[in-house]
């Protein structure tokens, strides 16, 4: 524009151009919000702007400056008043209404230096301050148009569509806004999705299949913009060799990474996420630092335009940095249309100047003009149910969302007819265009069809390249080799060793675990919740069978998801098993173990089925990327699950399972009996988990080819290992050791003593059965013994239904034991037989004879003995449900527990 001074006191003294007739019956108001703090003299009553108007002629044309803000805020303006006024002078649109404009700032008032320090954040005063007066103290406005910047605008959107105000916007395009949940009054004639498809399709046209990505993380626009083309180029397999966030691309500090970043990733093709003035700060600190060059092409969606002068701010040399910048965005408005140039003649007249069809486009005009008269044109077809009236006063508002405007049946300059998407945007094509280096010239060579699923080149017509040159540049990717993880190569052979080991070490011990699943140590383990573990890691090692060979979507989606189960699995097993042996163990009295026991276990199954659907259905529904790793001669492509809320939902279930390891832990210090605590495999399992996900968290970026994914079968298979052997080795190392006993044990009935009537003891763990096997090797030791005096010896371990009962003892006069927990034994000597109760902290021993007396209450059952060598009487008292499940039910209970009574005095209650 010409010299600030020269206009801006003459906005003051124009007259209002809209103003309501009085012959008009209903004023209906929409509200404009700009960024008026960029024009000085005007006066507010908070965000409302005044006084003041911004009609046409009060500028000198033939010094317009079109890439100044000041002007697009002017410009933008009058566009909107020329749509009004169309409206009002049309009887057919809203009949018996007149419209009103009211302005609102969204960036508060002007001071002096604001345009130099232009564009800056003001989302908090635009949300807080600026929605509030519209939705609540400026009743008559029903709806909005808006010139904000994406990161500005996702407040109070979301704000006035809570309100039920519909808003329309034809600069925001950010893919945040197609979210209907949260912005359901949000609509828009510009596009905001559909960057992705369109660089994939661009991208497959110049036949490109390595990019880098460049977005400015601050920005709400390069963000989600940069989160789309990333989701999108991985569906399609092509290669991401680096992503970056950057807060600015004037940061010489970060431009100097960037540069040796790309240099050393092979990246031929750059794609910018971001404002415009990011991608000129951008292009011009790689071009100073020499990577602009013909080997390398810069794409976006935004024009590398900076916010002032490029000439003063860069210097001359920044258009040649831009040549060969292509630029992918939704088509313009045709305008060689008689639409499109009727509307240009409105312009014309209604502001007195003679706008070409480049000024209109190139400051939104055209969107902003169909943004208003979409809207007028949504109203008019409520007027068919409803009055005027009721539309004037928000009556109607509850029935005004996206959908509403979605097919007015309006022929808009930008498309005809104008018809929104589902996610409330214009349908439209995209094109690509290449700058040519003359100032901001773009020639565009190609578009895609309305669906985005093809690209169609304009014919004779070639993309510029830098520096001048109409060939595509390669993109590398024909120069490397490409590495497959395949049996027949070290690395390939290494997982898949690894793999089969582990499978073979689960599905031993399964083995082991199951032929001896009657032995004392093997039902300490709790064979429910150690079947669970085996499984979890057998699982866990057939994962990393899908490592090898060629990558494909459903290979991946198979290794992460049996990772994770085979993990969550291992951990849900152990943390629950710790849990029923605190219940159990923690406490000197325990009602019902056995329904304890259930439930704990039923809600393990249903942590593990949780876990299995969430994966299951993200394996059916869940989408995966590709990510390229490189060197100047090899490539290695690997595969990213994307984001997605199931694959979430279990990854943070297993977080959470890892968090129940320390208090577990720390409860588990109640539980005395080793064989019962595993607070050093929950301990040492969760801190390898931890540690593995700290190195290949670090790794993930620096790694070389296929390193990262060797390192993370080798920390899986370590991790699931370690487990095994701290759980499993204790265990299988006694049963080793019983064997060797039984074995030694077997000489007593050996041929050499054919009349021995000895029957073969069944050698337990406990203190006794150790003492009476060493008994047994010292007698069949003598060869001078006659058969017929070997000691007849008879022992049965009572476990009908449980490993071990809860008892407690006294003797004489002494008080009562502790409660304690020990297995349960018969023990016949010739015509003697004895109870034995063997804990880890010593061994209670009762004779059965005709003085034993067995009382039953409610809570105990208590077994008396008199005896001439004691004097007064011992006892011992179980939990009447560990007595029915050690002992079973028909031994024990003659009689209902709840009678007291003497049992009948019988060698057979055993």
């Amino acid at each position: 524009m010409m010299a600030e001074t020269k206009w801006w006191f003459a906005i003051l003294l124009i007259a209002p151009v809209i103003t309501a007739p009085l012959t008009a019956n209903v004023n209906l108001t929409i509200g404009i919000i700009n960024w008026y703090c960029l024009m000085p003299g005007l006066s507010f009553n908070g965000s409302h702007v005044t006084a003041g108007n911004f009609s046409g002629g009060i500028y000198d044309y033939s010094v317009f400056d079109l890439s100044g803000y000041d002007a697009l805020v002017y410009l933008v303006d009058l566009a909107v008043q020329t749509a009004v006024e169309h409206i009002n002078g049309d009887p057919s649109i809203l009949p018996g209404a007149f419209v009103n404009l009211k302005r609102f700032s969204d960036c508060g008032e002007w001071n002096s230096g604001i345009l130099d320090a232009w564009p800056f954040y003001t989302g908090g005063y635009a949300s807080s301050i600026m929605a509030k007066e519209i939705s609540e103290d400026h009743r008559d406005v029903i709806g909005v148009v808006s010139l904000e910047f994406s990161g500005v605008a996702r407040g109070n959107a979301q704000v006035l569509s809570n309100h039920q105000i519909p808003y329309c916007s034809g600069a925001i395009s950010s893919p945040r806004f197609s979210n209907k949940n949260k912005y359901p009054y949000f609509w828009r004639t510009a596009s905001g999705i559909g960057s992705g498809e369109s660089f994939f399709q661009v991208l497959k046209y110049m036949k490109v299949s390595r990019v880098a990505i460049v977005y400015q993380k601050t920005n709400d626009l390069g963000y989600y913009n940069f989160m789309e083309i990333q989701e999108s180029l991985q569906k399609h397999k092509i290669s991401i060799l680096w992503t970056f966030g950057m807060e600015s691309a004037a940061d010489p500090l970060m431009l100097d990474y960037t540069v040796e970043t790309l240099k050393r990733s092979s990246a031929r093709y750059i794609i910018l996420c971001g404002y415009n003035e990011f991608a000129a700060d951008f292009i011009f600190g790689v071009g100073k630092r020499g990577l602009i060059d013909e080997n390398h092409v810069y794409m976006g969606t935004n024009y590398p335009i900076p916010f002032q002068d490029a000439n003063s701010l860069y210097g001359p040399e920044f258009f040649e940095y831009i040549r060969g910048f292509i630029k992918v965005d939704t088509a313009s408005a045709n305008t060689h249309t008689s639409i499109f140039q009727e509307r240009r003649n409105e312009f014309n007249k209604f502001t007195g100047y003679n706008f070409t069809n480049t000024d209109i486009v190139f400051n939104s005009m055209d969107v902003f003009y169909d943004c208003i008269m979409t809207m007028a044109f949504g109203w008019n077809s409520l007027l068919s149910s409803s009055s005027i009236q009721d539309l004037s006063k928000r009556k109607l508002n509850h029935l005004m969302n996206h959908t509403l405007f979605r097919n007015t049946g309006y022929h808009g300059m930008i498309a005809d007819p104008l018809v929104l998407t589902d996610e409330g945007e214009t349908l439209n094509i995209w094109k690509a265009c290449s700058m040519t280096g003359r100032q901001y010239n773009c020639r565009a060579f190609g578009q895609t069809n309305l669906y985005l699923t093809e690209f169609v080149a304009y014919q004779n017509v070639t993309p510029v390249f830098w520096p001048g040159k109409s060939e595509f540049p390669d993109d590398g990717s024909d120069k490397r080799e490409a590495i497959i993880l395949l049996p027949d190569m070290p690395v390939g052979a290494t997982i898949l060793v690894l793999a089969v080991v582990g499978m073979f070490a689960a599905l031993s011990i399964s083995y082991i675990l199951w032929k001896s699943r009657h032995h004392p140590a093997v039902k300490s383990l709790s064979l429910p919740e150690a079947s669970i573990c085996l499984v979890g890691s057998a699982i866990t090692y057939t994962s990393l069978l899908f490592y090898l060979g060629s990558v494909n979507a459903t290979f991946c989606k198979l290794r992460t998801a049996l990772s994770l189960l085979g993990v969550a699995m291992i951990q849900s097993a152990l943390i629950f098993k710790s849990v029923l042996m605190i219940s159990l163990f923690g406490k000197k009295y325990v009602r019902k173990p056995a329904l304890l026991a259930l439930r704990l276990r039923t809600a393990n199954a249903l942590v593990i089925a949780l876990d299995a659907a969430l994966l299951v259905a993200w394996v059916f529904e869940g989408k995966v990327g590709y990510q390229e790793k490189a060197s100047l001669t090899q490539v290695y492509v690997t595969c990213v699950p994307l984001p997605s809320v199931l694959l979430s939902a279990a990854f943070y279930l297993c977080i959470l399972l890892l968090l129940l390891v320390l208090p577990t832990v720390a409860l588990l210090q109640r539980v005395r009996w080793e064989q019962y605590n595993q607070s050093t495999p929950l301990m040492i399992l969760s801190i390898c988990i931890l540690f593995g996900f700290v190195v290949l968290r670090e790794d993930e970026v620096t790694s070389y080819l296929y390193e990262h994914d060797l390192k993370l079968c080798a920390i899986t298979w370590a991790n699931v290992s370690i487990c095994l052997v701290l759980q499993f080795k204790a265990s299988i190392s006694e049963l080793f050791k019983d064997l060797r006993n039984r074995q030694s044990a077997a000489v007593i009935s050996s041929p050499h003593s054919p009349s021995s009537t000895v029957h073969k003891p069944y050698v337990g763990g406990s203190r006794v059965g150790n003492t009476l096997n060493r008994v047994s090797k010292l007698r069949s030791s003598d060869q001078t013994m006659p058969a017929s005096s070997m000691i007849p010896y008879h022992r049965k371990l009572l476990c009908n239904t449980v490993d071990c009962c809860i008892y407690k003892i006294r003797t004489g006069r002494k008080s009562w034991s502790n409660w304690r927990a020990g297995q349960a034994e018969m023990h016949g000597f010739r015509s003697k037989e004895w109870l034995s109760l063997n804990s880890a902290l010593n061994t209670a021993c009762f004779h059965i004879g005709p003085e034993t007396q067995i009382h039953c209450a409610v809570e105990t059952v208590t077994i008396s003995l008199e005896s001439k060598a004691v004097p007064g009487r011992k006892r011992i008292a179980f939990n009447s449900t560990d007595a029915f499940t050690v002992f079973g039910a028909q031994q024990v209970a003659a009689v209902p527990v709840e009678r007291k009574e003497s049992w009948p005095q019988s060698r057979g209650q055993q």
